[in-house]
């Protein structure tokens, strides 16, 4: 018998770690023969999390009995998730801008937003798993910021970059990395389609990397590292809105997180660092490096070879790489009209508030943002709210607006409850991710398809109710 639980409990280990994997990095596998029978878009992440769930509910109803019981969280959450797609099927027959398609892709959309928090609720069952799965998460960041840096050193994006033609030097039928003829650090997408949404995934991942008691010396150094990295990537892809969001993840923590004072006090000295000296440094050191790879004497004789001179002018500055990766790229700056990104996004704002009021508060519909500013052309070209929270309003209305708000405040509320009174660092870190979404989810251009954010409530209902099993604070 304790054979088999230790097996049973090895599986649930491994399910944990691989369920941390798919969150992040499934969306970068897409799986084309389903692409086509089903109409849409289909990615491993979508297809594993839709297989886990019914895979956790034949388990749950074979082993009903000794079932973990769902928490009032859960159900506060699962709630809320019911109202938004019963509302979304409604405002497909309704809403003029929307339709059936529309809105069973988007509630589908929502659907998946359900079986990730469920299958974190059953995999997540101990305190070790949960630790165990965030520790996923945190190797995956580092692959991350591992491949932010080789994309900044060679301009060799993924397949799922928006930047997948970027000019390139074909010598003797070989094509050879773009890095070749560039002196200047390019930016990051990883596995995302663009900067602002790559930024956006780190942002909510390097909160992980906060924890301080009880970590041994070599790892706080590792951590410090993965932090320095990762906020230069943030400065890379000129990412001042995650930047932001970071800064108030990092308070959050340090206010809510007990003891280790001088720890603490250095990292938000070292954050302030970063964004004065330390980040033009690492830059410098990455250039270097950078030289080295690809401006060597090789390098200048494929050039030569090849009759190609530099085709980007040269930007001064090491952090400069979003204009370098825009004309690089061939894709249009954040410019309109000789204005910049912040006003771009000022006008895309007014424009789905705009919306917002034309749908006299009750929403477009899934699918219905696009639909109304093609035919109501807008102050800028964007179909896309650029704004979660935006998002939200201008398809669903306030009332769905009003239900998901209120669900992740209580949720927040109840969070930071638990952590003044368990003491507890896990809490205070969760908690400080959770305070960093409500800024980080503004930055990508549209949200509501993304898998990873839906870890955000669910890590909050799976730690309040292991917080609510126990009888005394964490010492």
């Amino acid at each position: 018998m304790k054979q088999q639980k230790s097996e049973r409990s090895s599986i649930m280990d491994w399910a944990a770690v691989c369920m941390a994997a798919l969150l992040i990095l499934g969306r970068a596998v897409p799986i084309r023969p389903l692409d086509k029978v089903l109409l849409f878009s289909v990615t491993l992440d979508r297809l594993a999390f839709s297989a886990l769930t019914i895979v956790l509910l034949i388990r749950r109803f074979l082993r009903r009995r000794t079932a973990v019981r769902f928490s009032r969280e859960f159900f506060l959450f699962l709630g809320m998730m019911v109202f938004w797609m019963l509302y979304g099927a409604a405002a497909g027959f309704l809403s003029p801008y929307s339709g059936l398609w529309e809105a069973g892709k988007e509630c589908f959309l929502l659907l998946r937003g359900v079986m990730v928090v469920y299958c974190m609720y059953e995999i997540l069952d101990t305190r070790r798993r949960t630790e165990l799965f965030l520790s996923a998460l945190r190797w995956v960041c580092v692959a991350l910021l591992l491949l932010a840096v080789w994309e900044g050193l060679s301009g060799r994006y993924m397949w799922t970059s928006r930047y997948p033609s970027m000019p390139t030097v074909i010598l003797d039928g070989r094509s050879w990395m773009t890095g070749l003829y560039r002196d200047v650090l390019f930016l990051s997408t990883g596995i995302c389609l663009n900067e602002n949404n790559f930024s956006t995934v780190l942002t909510l991942l390097l909160p992980l990397f906060f924890l301080t008691k009880g970590i041994r010396p070599g790892r706080a150094a590792a951590y410090g590292m993965a932090l320095t990295l990762g906020t230069f990537v943030l400065l890379l892809n000129d990412a001042n809105i995650n930047a932001l969001a970071l800064l108030v993840s990092l308070l959050a923590y340090l206010i809510l997180a007990r003891g280790n004072w001088g720890k603490k006090a250095g990292m938000l000295a070292g954050f302030f660092l970063l964004y004065t000296k330390a980040a033009a440094w690492v830059g410098k050191g990455l250039l270097k490096l950078k030289n080295a790879l690809f401006r060597g004497p090789r390098s200048e004789e494929l050039l030569a070879r090849a009759g190609l001179v530099d085709p980007v002018e040269k930007v001064s500055g090491v952090l400069s790489a979003s204009l370098a990766g825009n004309l690089a790229g061939g894709v249009d700056k954040a410019m309109d009209a000789g204005e910049g990104a912040l006003m771009l996004r000022l006008k895309i704002y007014r424009d789905g508030w705009d919306a917002f009021l034309a749908s006299r508060g009750l929403g477009l519909g899934p699918g219905g943002y696009q639909a109304y500013f093609r035919a109501h052309p807008g102050r800028t070209k964007f179909v896309d709210p650029h704004n979660w929270w935006l998002e939200i309003l201008c398809k669903y209305g306030v009332f769905v607006f009003l239900a998901y708000l209120a669900v992740l405040l209580t949720l927040y509320v109840r969070l930071i409850r638990a952590c003044l009174r368990r003491r507890d660092e896990l809490l205070a870190v969760t908690a400080a991710i959770c305070t960093g979404f409500v800024i980080a989810c503004v930055a990508p251009s549209g949200y509501i398809g993304e898998v990873y954010q839906w870890f955000v409530p669910g890590l909050c209902v799976v730690l309040l109710r292991q917080s609510e099993a126990l009888n005394e604070p964490l010492s």
